[in-house]
């Protein structure tokens, strides 16, 4: 038995009920209900099947006070140096998202908040793309003694090329994992479209039907699943200079994702004051039940007190995953995700293949389900 897993960024279910995805090819094509966040928290999850306070992944960034560096300190010491230093970081920052250099990390950062935060150590090339303190599938293929190989696919790669290298590495590993990044690094720029994602969306069928044609050398069990929808931005809001006299950095924290705001506060009363602030806000608090059962109620407070969540096709900009030279620049993306999974853009697609999983599978599919039924497959060819 082989068993492919391609994991599509960002393929949103309403591109399947925009075109009917190869609803024909599959034996079971359901939506699945995502986690809030982003691919840093939701990836860990599908391949643990771990909710974040499990798994201690959530968000790219938290808060982990360091000391300033003697560079630091100098150049925030004064609005007249630390202005400038801003502008360099931005420029750098563009050149680097330009290079896809690592550096971009710490420069989309204020330089006076920069020593608050860390970035965790994620690399979506790996699998999985970060270490975990749980069981994850790469422990269940090496425990079963299963050869199992990775494919990054950035954009541009061919349904033919990606079929010739399946055909040669068949006979030499039994699971494929394809993590595909297309759909989500085009569909930010054009929006949630199936009709202008048609490119992308008929090289994945390609690739699925005429990799099903390789089953006479092997039985084949497939697996096409993704981690969120995608949805169209329509508002955007600037939270930071709604709260530009109330004290950022020494009377709270905050950072700012395109979609969350997660924040720390000195004391109550600030946290009053904000929390009363952006009532008008298309964004709503969490609230503690929430927290629990999105799976985001984490024993200590690095990823936030408050969490604040922008309303459905609603960004925060600027912010720090999308900085601007100036308040007044337009948001650089038609789409984005982020938002509640109960949204109806908010949901992935799971699509299965195969003979071996029997079990009734959940309309929509829970993202965190995902590790069960790669293990149930496995089991059944035990």
């Amino acid at each position: 038995m082989k068993l492919l897993l391609y994991f599509c960024d960002a393929f949103a279910w309403r591109y399947c009920q925009q075109t009917d995805f190869m609803m024909d090819f599959w034996t079971t094509c359901r939506p699945l209900r995502t986690l809030l966040g982003y691919s840093s928290g939701i990836v860990p999850s599908l391949l643990s099947g771990k909710y974040p306070r499990e798994t201690g992944v959530w968000t790219e960034y938290y808060r982990s006070p360091r000391p300033q560096t003697r560079l630091e300190r100098a150049l925030t010491s004064s609005r007249l140096t630390l202005a400038p230093a801003n502008i360099v970081r931005l420029v750098l920052f563009h050149c680097a998202m330009r290079l896809g250099s690592p550096a971009v990390h710490q420069l989309r950062l204020p330089l006076e908040l920069g020593h608050f935060f860390k970035h965790a150590p994620i690399d979506y090339r790996r699998f999985p793309p970060i270490e975990l303190p749980v069981p994850t599938l790469d422990q269940v293929f090496k425990q079963k003694g299963l050869r199992f190989e990775t494919r990054y696919l950035k954009p541009g790669r061919s349904a033919s090329s990606e079929l010739e290298y399946l055909r040669s590495r068949l006979p030499h590993v039994d699971i494929m994992f394809y993590y595909d990044i297309a759909l989500d690094h085009k569909g930010h720029h054009v929006g949630a479209s199936a009709s202008r994602l048609k490119p992308e969306l008929d090289r994945i069928a390609h690739f699925f039907e005429q990799a099903w044609a390789l089953r006479e050398s092997a039985e084949w069990e497939m697996l096409l699943f993704s981690d969120h929808g995608m949805t169209d931005v329509d508002t955007k809001y600037d939270l930071l200079h709604a709260l530009r006299d109330v004290g950022l950095g020494k009377q709270f924290l905050v950072f700012v994702d395109s979609t969350l705001a997660r924040f720390w506060f000195s004391g109550s009363e600030v946290r009053e004051t904000i929390m009363a602030r952006l009532g008008r806000a298309p964004a709503r608090f969490l609230t503690v039940a929430e927290k629990e059962e999105l799976g985001i109620d984490f024993e200590d407070d690095r990823y936030g007190q408050e969490i604040l969540v922008a309303e459905e096709g609603a960004v925060f900009q600027p912010s720090f995953i999308t900085p601007a030279f100036n308040r007044h620049q337009p948001f650089p993306l038609r789409a984005m995700h982020g938002y509640l999974p109960e949204f109806p853009s908010s949901y992935g697609i799971f699509a299965y293949r195969g003979s071996r999983y029997l079990a009734e599978i959940p309309n929509p599919m829970p993202a965190v389900d995902l590790f069960s039924v790669i293990t149930a497959i496995l089991e059944a060819d035990a």
